[in-house]
């Protein structure tokens, strides 16, 4: 049974992020990843305007699991240890190969657009008026292994599987 879902603390000087940036840390902080809790390492592997907002909310974390940041250069593949990656400017051939070895692993994927989904990435992200949505590619999620809260999976619009 995974550990009950917590909220990462937030301050008064230090609200929680809204937009992108809290939407990814959100589906972060209410997934599990198999084993005993631990430091999660957060690759963010871009360097649009996403990625340097999602950095920069990665680098101050703190909690009962705390996030460690790995700035990555989009389109040179992935190192082993990144626990979730954000995937922002990748090419296409470089994107699906980097999904391809990633899938039934325990890494959470996420980046834009529907077409991420249908490469095998596990959440994608869509830009709203009301701010970003998200779909949940549900196939790539049961065979990563991790767990994520029902609410969550619910909130996202289930995406087309490969």
């Amino acid at each position: 049974m995974p550990p009950p879902v917590r909220s990462l603390p937030s301050s008064p000087e230090k609200p929680r992020p809204l937009g992108l940036v809290g939407t990814v840390l959100g589906v972060i902080e209410y997934t599990r990843w198999p084993g005993p809790a631990r430091p999660l390492a957060v690759c963010v592997a871009g360097n649009g305007p996403q990625s340097v907002q999602l950095a920069a909310a990665v680098l101050p974390s703190r909690g009962d699991r705390p996030l460690r940041l790995r700035a990555l250069a989009p389109n040179q593949g992935l190192p082993d240890g990144c626990d979730a990656v954000f995937f922002e400017g990748w090419r296409e051939p470089e994107l699906h190969e980097a999904l391809a070895a990633l899938d039934k692993r325990p890494v959470l994927t996420i980046g834009n657009g529907s077409g991420f989904c249908a490469s095998g990435g596990l959440f994608c992200l869509q830009p709203g008026a009301a701010g970003p949505r998200f779909a949940v590619n549900t196939d790539a999620v049961a065979r990563s292994g991790l767990v994520v809260h029902p609410r969550v999976l619910q909130l996202g619009r289930r995406a087309d599987s490969r």
